[in-house]
Protein backbone atom coordinates (compact mmCIF):
# COMPACT_ATOMS: atom_id res chain seq x y z
CA UNK A 1 0.00 0.00 0.00
CA UNK A 2 1.32 3.52 -1.33
CA UNK A 3 0.56 6.43 1.27
CA UNK A 4 -0.21 8.60 -1.37
CA UNK A 5 -2.79 6.39 -2.08
CA UNK A 6 -3.90 5.54 1.28
CA UNK A 7 -4.53 9.61 1.69
CA UNK A 8 -6.86 10.20 -0.89
CA UNK A 9 -9.08 12.90 -0.24
CA UNK A 10 -11.69 12.93 -3.05
CA UNK A 11 -14.60 11.83 -2.35
CA UNK A 12 -17.04 9.14 -2.37
CA UNK A 13 -19.17 8.74 -5.69
CA UNK A 14 -17.88 12.39 -6.52
CA UNK A 15 -13.93 11.01 -7.37
CA UNK A 16 -13.90 13.48 -10.13
CA UNK A 17 -14.78 16.66 -8.76
CA UNK A 18 -12.10 19.83 -9.10
CA UNK A 19 -11.31 21.16 -5.93
CA UNK A 20 -12.91 24.38 -4.83
CA UNK A 21 -11.58 27.62 -6.05
CA UNK A 22 -12.63 29.38 -3.14
CA UNK A 23 -9.55 30.83 -1.50
CA UNK A 24 -10.31 29.75 2.01
CA UNK A 25 -11.31 26.08 1.66
CA UNK A 26 -11.56 24.07 4.15
CA UNK A 27 -9.41 20.65 4.70
CA UNK A 28 -11.63 18.03 3.50
CA UNK A 29 -10.76 16.03 6.15
CA UNK A 30 -11.72 18.61 8.72
CA UNK A 31 -15.21 18.80 6.75
CA UNK A 32 -15.79 14.73 7.19
CA UNK A 33 -16.09 15.31 10.63
CA UNK A 34 -18.39 18.23 10.32
CA UNK A 35 -20.56 16.08 8.09
CA UNK A 36 -20.45 13.11 10.27
CA UNK A 37 -20.90 15.25 13.58
CA UNK A 38 -23.60 17.39 12.00
CA UNK A 39 -25.68 14.11 10.61
CA UNK A 40 -29.10 12.78 12.84
CA UNK A 41 -27.53 9.46 13.52
CA UNK A 42 -24.66 11.56 15.07
CA UNK A 43 -26.35 13.19 17.24
CA UNK A 44 -28.54 10.36 18.57
CA UNK A 45 -25.44 8.63 20.07
CA UNK A 46 -26.24 11.02 22.91
CA UNK A 47 -29.24 8.41 23.72
CA UNK A 48 -27.56 4.88 23.27
CA UNK A 49 -25.83 2.93 25.92
CA UNK A 50 -22.24 2.67 26.19
CA UNK A 51 -22.32 0.02 28.90
CA UNK A 52 -25.01 1.60 31.28
CA UNK A 53 -28.71 1.59 30.10
CA UNK A 54 -30.88 4.21 31.19
CA UNK A 55 -28.14 5.34 33.66
CA UNK A 56 -29.86 8.48 36.15
CA UNK A 57 -26.36 9.50 36.46
CA UNK A 58 -25.05 12.48 34.24
CA UNK A 59 -21.40 11.76 34.43
CA UNK A 60 -22.07 7.93 32.82
CA UNK A 61 -20.44 7.75 29.34
CA UNK A 62 -23.14 7.20 26.62
CA UNK A 63 -22.15 6.43 22.93
CA UNK A 64 -21.56 10.09 22.10
CA UNK A 65 -19.31 10.79 24.84
CA UNK A 66 -17.72 7.74 23.81
CA UNK A 67 -17.08 8.74 20.45
CA UNK A 68 -15.89 12.52 21.19
CA UNK A 69 -13.48 11.03 23.97
CA UNK A 70 -12.55 8.12 21.09
CA UNK A 71 -11.80 10.90 18.39
CA UNK A 72 -10.05 13.44 20.74
CA UNK A 73 -7.23 10.30 21.10
CA UNK A 74 -7.38 9.10 18.16
CA UNK A 75 -6.43 12.52 16.76
CA UNK A 76 -3.52 12.70 19.03
CA UNK A 77 -2.47 9.08 17.72
CA UNK A 78 -2.90 10.12 14.02
CA UNK A 79 -0.89 13.41 14.81
CA UNK A 80 1.82 11.71 16.24
CA UNK A 81 2.43 8.95 13.28
CA UNK A 82 2.15 12.14 11.17
CA UNK A 83 5.09 14.02 11.01
CA UNK A 84 7.10 10.55 11.24
CA UNK A 85 5.44 9.12 8.45
CA UNK A 86 5.93 12.01 6.21
CA UNK A 87 9.77 12.23 6.68
CA UNK A 88 10.05 8.69 6.53
CA UNK A 89 7.87 8.69 3.16
CA UNK A 90 9.38 11.85 1.86
CA UNK A 91 5.43 12.71 1.80
CA UNK A 92 5.28 16.46 0.09
CA UNK A 93 1.46 17.22 -0.17
CA UNK A 94 0.48 16.26 3.56
CA UNK A 95 0.79 17.41 7.19
CA UNK A 96 0.60 15.33 10.12
CA UNK A 97 -2.69 17.19 11.40
CA UNK A 98 -4.08 15.35 7.84
CA UNK A 99 -3.41 11.78 9.64
CA UNK A 100 -4.83 13.32 12.72
CA UNK A 101 -7.93 14.05 11.00
CA UNK A 102 -8.34 11.06 9.07
CA UNK A 103 -8.54 9.89 11.90
CA UNK A 104 -10.82 11.77 13.99
CA UNK A 105 -13.18 11.27 11.69
CA UNK A 106 -13.13 7.68 11.95
CA UNK A 107 -13.23 7.82 15.32
CA UNK A 108 -16.46 10.25 15.20
CA UNK A 109 -18.06 7.45 13.05
CA UNK A 110 -16.73 4.47 14.63
CA UNK A 111 -20.36 3.10 16.42
CA UNK A 112 -22.82 5.38 14.34
CA UNK A 113 -24.21 2.22 13.37
CA UNK A 114 -24.99 0.97 16.70
CA UNK A 115 -28.87 0.00 17.63
CA UNK A 116 -30.52 0.87 20.93
CA UNK A 117 -29.06 -0.60 24.08
CA UNK A 118 -25.69 -0.97 22.81
CA UNK A 119 -23.75 -4.75 22.18
CA UNK A 120 -26.85 -6.65 23.81
CA UNK A 121 -29.26 -4.87 21.11
CA UNK A 122 -26.52 -6.20 18.20
CA UNK A 123 -27.37 -9.57 20.33
CA UNK A 124 -30.89 -9.33 20.25
CA UNK A 125 -31.07 -8.68 16.54
CA UNK A 126 -29.27 -11.74 15.37
CA UNK A 127 -30.94 -14.25 17.84
CA UNK A 128 -34.05 -12.76 16.34
CA UNK A 129 -32.98 -13.68 12.60
CA UNK A 130 -31.39 -16.84 13.79
CA UNK A 131 -34.60 -18.06 15.29
CA UNK A 132 -36.22 -21.00 13.77
CA UNK A 133 -39.31 -19.92 13.52
CA UNK A 134 -38.28 -17.11 11.36
CA UNK A 135 -35.75 -18.85 8.95
CA UNK A 136 -37.92 -20.01 6.54
CA UNK A 137 -40.90 -17.14 6.65
CA UNK A 138 -38.49 -14.37 6.04
CA UNK A 139 -35.41 -15.68 3.70
CA UNK A 140 -37.57 -17.23 1.32
CA UNK A 141 -35.17 -16.79 -1.99
CA UNK A 142 -32.54 -14.95 -0.27
CA UNK A 143 -28.83 -16.55 -0.47
CA UNK A 144 -26.94 -17.25 2.01
CA UNK A 145 -24.55 -14.40 1.88
CA UNK A 146 -27.76 -12.44 2.39
CA UNK A 147 -29.25 -14.55 5.02
CA UNK A 148 -26.33 -13.82 7.03
CA UNK A 149 -26.01 -10.60 7.22
CA UNK A 150 -29.29 -10.63 9.24
CA UNK A 151 -28.23 -13.50 11.18
CA UNK A 152 -24.61 -11.98 12.26
CA UNK A 153 -26.48 -8.48 12.08
CA UNK A 154 -23.19 -5.99 13.45
CA UNK A 155 -23.11 -2.33 13.89
CA UNK A 156 -20.03 -1.96 12.65
CA UNK A 157 -21.78 -2.92 9.02
CA UNK A 158 -25.03 -0.93 9.98
CA UNK A 159 -22.41 2.36 10.50
CA UNK A 160 -20.81 1.76 6.94
CA UNK A 161 -24.40 1.58 5.29
CA UNK A 162 -25.26 4.76 7.23
CA UNK A 163 -22.79 6.81 6.05
CA UNK A 164 -22.11 5.45 2.44
CA UNK A 165 -25.94 4.99 1.75
CA UNK A 166 -29.04 5.93 3.94
CA UNK A 167 -27.85 9.55 4.82
CA UNK A 168 -27.82 12.83 3.07
CA UNK A 169 -27.49 11.73 -0.87
CA UNK A 170 -29.16 8.59 -0.20
CA UNK A 171 -28.59 5.81 -2.63
CA UNK A 172 -25.62 7.45 -3.50
CA UNK A 173 -22.45 7.65 -1.18
CA UNK A 174 -24.24 8.46 1.94
CA UNK A 175 -22.38 11.69 3.39
CA UNK A 176 -19.94 11.35 0.60
CA UNK A 177 -16.96 11.42 2.81
CA UNK A 178 -13.36 11.44 1.56
CA UNK A 179 -11.96 7.80 0.66
CA UNK A 180 -9.05 7.86 3.22
CA UNK A 181 -11.47 8.46 5.93
CA UNK A 182 -13.91 5.48 4.59
CA UNK A 183 -11.16 2.92 4.55
CA UNK A 184 -10.04 3.91 7.64
CA UNK A 185 -13.17 3.79 9.44
CA UNK A 186 -13.41 0.26 8.21
CA UNK A 187 -12.08 -1.93 10.82
CA UNK A 188 -13.64 -5.81 9.65
CA UNK A 189 -12.86 -4.89 5.95
CA UNK A 190 -15.02 -8.70 4.99
CA UNK A 191 -18.45 -9.78 4.39
CA UNK A 192 -20.43 -11.71 6.98
CA UNK A 193 -19.83 -14.63 5.22
CA UNK A 194 -15.88 -14.61 5.77
CA UNK A 195 -14.38 -16.61 7.99
CA UNK A 196 -13.18 -13.70 10.13
CA UNK A 197 -16.49 -12.89 10.92
CA UNK A 198 -17.12 -15.99 13.42
CA UNK A 199 -17.36 -13.74 15.79
CA UNK A 200 -19.97 -11.50 14.19
CA UNK A 201 -17.67 -8.90 13.16
CA UNK A 202 -17.86 -7.58 9.83
CA UNK A 203 -17.63 -4.47 8.12
CA UNK A 204 -20.45 -4.53 5.61
CA UNK A 205 -23.81 -5.80 4.42
CA UNK A 206 -23.59 -7.37 0.69
CA UNK A 207 -25.62 -4.02 -0.07
CA UNK A 208 -23.08 -2.13 -0.09
CA UNK A 209 -20.58 -4.33 -1.49
CA UNK A 210 -20.16 -1.89 -4.55
CA UNK A 211 -19.28 0.44 -2.16
CA UNK A 212 -16.53 -1.03 -0.27
CA UNK A 213 -14.80 -1.76 -3.58
CA UNK A 214 -14.64 1.73 -5.09
CA UNK A 215 -13.05 2.73 -1.69
CA UNK A 216 -10.77 -0.30 -1.83
CA UNK A 217 -9.37 0.94 -5.66
CA UNK A 218 -9.61 4.75 -4.75
CA UNK A 219 -6.92 3.71 -1.97
CA UNK A 220 -5.48 1.26 -2.64
CA UNK A 221 -6.17 -1.64 0.03
CA UNK A 222 -4.54 -4.76 -0.57
CA UNK A 223 -6.75 -7.65 -1.58
CA UNK A 224 -6.85 -11.21 0.02
CA UNK A 225 -7.28 -14.30 -1.39
CA UNK A 226 -10.76 -15.19 0.13
CA UNK A 227 -12.44 -11.89 -0.91
CA UNK A 228 -11.61 -9.55 1.44
CA UNK A 229 -9.31 -6.64 1.79
CA UNK A 230 -6.45 -6.27 4.24
CA UNK A 231 -7.19 -3.42 6.58
CA UNK A 232 -5.94 0.35 5.91
CA UNK A 233 -2.92 0.87 7.88
CA UNK A 234 -4.82 3.84 9.97
CA UNK A 235 -7.45 1.66 11.12
CA UNK A 236 -5.37 -0.14 13.58
CA UNK A 237 -5.04 3.48 15.26
CA UNK A 238 -8.71 4.03 15.34
CA UNK A 239 -8.84 0.75 17.30
CA UNK A 240 -6.19 1.57 19.57
CA UNK A 241 -8.18 4.85 20.80
CA UNK A 242 -11.08 2.78 21.27
CA UNK A 243 -9.02 0.36 23.36
CA UNK A 244 -7.51 2.44 25.49
CA UNK A 245 -11.29 4.82 26.08
CA UNK A 246 -12.27 1.42 26.83
CA UNK A 247 -9.88 0.17 28.82
CA UNK A 248 -9.79 3.70 31.25
CA UNK A 249 -13.76 5.03 30.69
CA UNK A 250 -15.22 1.64 31.68
CA UNK A 251 -13.90 1.73 34.90
CA UNK A 252 -14.17 5.35 35.51
CA UNK A 253 -17.90 4.66 34.56
CA UNK A 254 -17.80 1.36 37.18
CA UNK A 255 -16.82 3.69 40.09
CA UNK A 256 -20.30 6.40 38.99
CA UNK A 257 -22.21 3.01 39.27
CA UNK A 258 -20.73 1.97 42.44
CA UNK A 259 -19.67 -1.47 40.70
CA UNK A 260 -16.42 -0.50 41.37
CA UNK A 261 -14.14 1.28 44.21
CA UNK A 262 -12.39 3.87 43.41
CA UNK A 263 -9.26 2.68 45.66
CA UNK A 264 -9.16 -0.94 43.21
CA UNK A 265 -9.07 1.52 40.15
CA UNK A 266 -6.48 4.01 42.08
CA UNK A 267 -4.15 1.23 42.65
CA UNK A 268 -4.84 -0.85 39.01
CA UNK A 269 -3.49 2.15 37.00
CA UNK A 270 -0.98 3.30 39.53
CA UNK A 271 0.36 0.01 39.61
CA UNK A 272 0.70 0.75 35.40
CA UNK A 273 2.16 3.84 35.90
CA UNK A 274 5.00 2.83 38.11
CA UNK A 275 6.04 0.67 35.16
CA UNK A 276 7.77 3.43 33.29
CA UNK A 277 10.79 5.26 34.92
CA UNK A 278 9.73 7.79 32.74
CA UNK A 279 6.95 8.68 34.35
CA UNK A 280 8.72 9.58 37.88
CA UNK A 281 8.23 12.26 40.05
CA UNK A 282 3.93 11.73 39.64
CA UNK A 283 3.12 10.35 42.45
CA UNK A 284 4.44 13.67 44.60
CA UNK A 285 1.83 15.44 42.72
CA UNK A 286 -0.61 12.85 43.04
CA UNK A 287 -0.26 13.26 47.12
CA UNK A 288 -0.74 16.60 46.62
CA UNK A 289 -4.39 16.05 45.55
CA UNK A 290 -7.48 16.58 47.72
CA UNK A 291 -10.78 15.18 46.28
CA UNK A 292 -11.33 11.95 44.46
CA UNK A 293 -12.53 13.83 41.47
CA UNK A 294 -9.35 15.13 41.44
CA UNK A 295 -7.67 11.65 41.43
CA UNK A 296 -9.36 10.43 39.23
CA UNK A 297 -8.71 12.80 36.42
CA UNK A 298 -5.06 13.20 37.37
CA UNK A 299 -4.68 9.11 37.06
CA UNK A 300 -6.79 9.29 33.52
CA UNK A 301 -4.58 11.81 32.13
CA UNK A 302 -1.10 9.68 32.79
CA UNK A 303 -2.61 6.39 31.80
CA UNK A 304 -4.07 8.02 28.76
CA UNK A 305 -0.78 9.85 27.82
CA UNK A 306 1.36 6.70 28.41
CA UNK A 307 -1.63 4.42 26.07
CA UNK A 308 -1.08 7.12 23.16
CA UNK A 309 2.84 6.81 23.46
CA UNK A 310 2.79 3.40 23.60
CA UNK A 311 0.10 2.77 20.86
CA UNK A 312 1.40 5.21 17.94
CA UNK A 313 5.20 3.77 19.28
CA UNK A 314 4.04 0.14 18.02
CA UNK A 315 2.33 1.56 15.02
CA UNK A 316 5.52 3.10 13.76
CA UNK A 317 7.65 -0.04 14.26
CA UNK A 318 5.34 -2.26 13.19
CA UNK A 319 4.11 0.33 9.78
CA UNK A 320 6.02 -1.43 7.36
CA UNK A 321 4.40 -5.04 8.13
CA UNK A 322 0.77 -3.44 8.66
CA UNK A 323 1.17 -1.73 5.13
CA UNK A 324 2.10 -4.99 3.73
CA UNK A 325 -0.93 -7.01 5.24
CA UNK A 326 1.65 -8.97 7.49
CA UNK A 327 0.18 -7.85 11.14
CA UNK A 328 -3.03 -8.73 12.39
CA UNK A 329 -2.84 -7.30 15.66
CA UNK A 330 -4.16 -4.87 18.35
CA UNK A 331 -1.35 -2.49 18.76
CA UNK A 332 -1.43 -2.31 22.10
CA UNK A 333 -0.79 -6.27 22.36
CA UNK A 334 2.32 -5.95 20.72
CA UNK A 335 3.70 -3.67 23.64
CA UNK A 336 6.34 -5.99 25.73
CA UNK A 337 5.30 -6.11 28.93
CA UNK A 338 1.91 -4.08 28.28
CA UNK A 339 -1.31 -6.16 29.45
CA UNK A 340 -2.80 -3.31 30.98
CA UNK A 341 -6.02 -3.19 28.37
CA UNK A 342 -6.81 -6.70 28.42
CA UNK A 343 -6.32 -6.64 32.41
CA UNK A 344 -8.75 -3.03 32.57
CA UNK A 345 -11.43 -5.38 30.43
CA UNK A 346 -11.58 -8.47 32.77
CA UNK A 347 -11.64 -6.08 35.58
CA UNK A 348 -14.87 -4.27 33.47
CA UNK A 349 -15.98 -8.23 32.89
CA UNK A 350 -15.88 -9.17 36.19
CA UNK A 351 -16.88 -6.75 38.22
CA UNK A 352 -18.91 -4.02 36.59
CA UNK A 353 -21.08 -5.66 33.81
CA UNK A 354 -22.58 -8.07 35.99
CA UNK A 355 -24.15 -5.49 37.53
CA UNK A 356 -27.89 -6.33 38.21
CA UNK A 357 -29.39 -3.09 37.46
CA UNK A 358 -27.77 -3.24 34.07
CA UNK A 359 -28.63 -7.05 33.79
CA UNK A 360 -32.11 -6.36 34.20
CA UNK A 361 -32.52 -3.85 31.65
CA UNK A 362 -30.24 -6.17 29.14
CA UNK A 363 -32.95 -8.53 29.76
CA UNK A 364 -36.01 -6.12 29.49
CA UNK A 365 -33.84 -4.98 25.88
CA UNK A 366 -34.26 -8.22 24.26
CA UNK A 367 -37.94 -8.00 24.85
CA UNK A 368 -38.55 -4.57 23.26
CA UNK A 369 -36.00 -5.44 20.18
CA UNK A 370 -38.19 -8.63 19.84
CA UNK A 371 -41.36 -6.62 19.92
CA UNK A 372 -40.65 -4.30 17.42
CA UNK A 373 -38.81 -6.50 14.85
CA UNK A 374 -41.82 -8.91 14.92
CA UNK A 375 -44.41 -6.17 14.10
CA UNK A 376 -42.46 -4.01 11.69
CA UNK A 377 -40.94 -7.17 9.89
CA UNK A 378 -44.14 -8.37 8.93
CA UNK A 379 -45.72 -4.80 8.24
CA UNK A 380 -43.16 -4.20 5.99
CA UNK A 381 -43.41 -7.71 4.39
CA UNK A 382 -47.06 -7.10 3.24
CA UNK A 383 -46.44 -2.83 2.83
CA UNK A 384 -44.11 -3.08 0.11
CA UNK A 385 -47.23 -4.79 -2.08
CA UNK A 386 -50.02 -2.90 -1.00
CA UNK A 387 -51.57 -5.99 0.43
CA UNK A 388 -51.80 -5.74 4.38
CA UNK A 389 -53.46 -7.96 5.58
CA UNK A 390 -54.95 -6.03 8.91
CA UNK A 391 -55.41 -2.44 9.60
CA UNK A 392 -52.82 -2.16 11.98
CA UNK A 393 -49.80 -3.74 9.57
CA UNK A 394 -50.84 -0.71 7.11
CA UNK A 395 -50.51 1.78 9.90
CA UNK A 396 -47.18 0.16 11.04
CA UNK A 397 -46.24 0.86 7.98
CA UNK A 398 -46.88 4.25 7.79
CA UNK A 399 -44.58 4.94 11.30
CA UNK A 400 -41.93 3.13 9.39
CA UNK A 401 -42.00 6.88 7.51
CA UNK A 402 -38.52 6.88 5.00
CA UNK A 403 -37.99 3.91 5.85
CA UNK A 404 -40.98 1.81 4.56
CA UNK A 405 -39.84 0.08 1.64
CA UNK A 406 -41.16 0.45 -1.98
CA UNK A 407 -42.68 -1.66 -3.58
CA UNK A 408 -40.31 -3.01 -6.09
CA UNK A 409 -38.03 -3.59 -3.13
CA UNK A 410 -36.48 -7.24 -2.66
CA UNK A 411 -37.24 -9.33 0.38
CA UNK A 412 -33.58 -8.92 1.51
CA UNK A 413 -33.81 -4.99 0.51
CA UNK A 414 -36.88 -4.78 2.71
CA UNK A 415 -35.67 -6.35 5.71
CA UNK A 416 -32.54 -4.36 5.54
CA UNK A 417 -34.87 -1.14 5.85
CA UNK A 418 -36.47 -2.76 9.09
CA UNK A 419 -33.18 -2.82 10.36
CA UNK A 420 -32.36 0.95 9.40
CA UNK A 421 -35.66 1.77 11.18
CA UNK A 422 -35.01 0.15 14.46
CA UNK A 423 -31.30 0.23 14.99
CA UNK A 424 -31.54 4.09 14.14
CA UNK A 425 -34.14 4.50 17.03
CA UNK A 426 -32.12 5.63 20.64
CA UNK A 427 -32.84 3.56 23.81
CA UNK A 428 -35.93 5.94 25.04
CA UNK A 429 -37.71 5.68 21.60
CA UNK A 430 -37.51 2.40 21.44
CA UNK A 431 -38.70 1.87 24.72
CA UNK A 432 -41.62 4.26 24.28
CA UNK A 433 -42.23 2.80 20.74
CA UNK A 434 -42.47 -0.21 22.18
CA UNK A 435 -44.81 0.65 24.96
CA UNK A 436 -47.04 2.61 22.31
CA UNK A 437 -47.39 -0.73 20.09
CA UNK A 438 -48.47 -2.75 23.51
CA UNK A 439 -50.97 -0.43 24.61
CA UNK A 440 -48.42 0.09 27.59
CA UNK A 441 -48.70 3.61 26.86
CA UNK A 442 -50.80 6.42 24.53
CA UNK A 443 -50.35 9.43 22.95
CA UNK A 444 -48.05 8.65 20.72
CA UNK A 445 -44.26 9.33 19.28
CA UNK A 446 -43.09 12.57 18.01
CA UNK A 447 -41.70 11.71 14.41
CA UNK A 448 -38.71 12.36 12.72
CA UNK A 449 -38.51 15.46 11.11
CA UNK A 450 -39.73 14.96 7.63
CA UNK A 451 -37.30 15.38 4.54
CA UNK A 452 -37.47 18.48 2.53
CA UNK A 453 -38.15 18.00 -0.95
Amino acid sequence: MQWNKLLNNKRLRRPNEKPSSRPLKLNPFQLDQERIIFSQPFRRLKDKTQVHPFSDNDHVRTRLTHSLEVATVGQSLGTLVGSEIIERYELKNFKSEDFGNIIKAACLAHDIGNPPFGHIGEEAVREWFNEKENNEKLFEEMTKAKRSDFQRFDGNAQGFRIITQTENYKGNGGLQLTFATLATLMKYPWPSTHNKANKNKFGFFQSEQNYIEEIAEQVGLLPTRDGAWYRHPLAYLVEAADDICYAIIDLEDGIDMGALSFRYYEEFIKGYLKQDKEYEGWESEYKNLETTKQKISYLRNKAITKLIEEASESWLKHEVDISHGNFEYPLLDKVEGNGFVQDAKKIAKEEIFINHKKIYIEIASYKILYGLLDAFSEAALQGKGDDFESGKNKRLFTLMGEDAPKSECSRYETLMKVIDFISGMTDRFALGMYRQLDGISLGGMTPAPLEIK
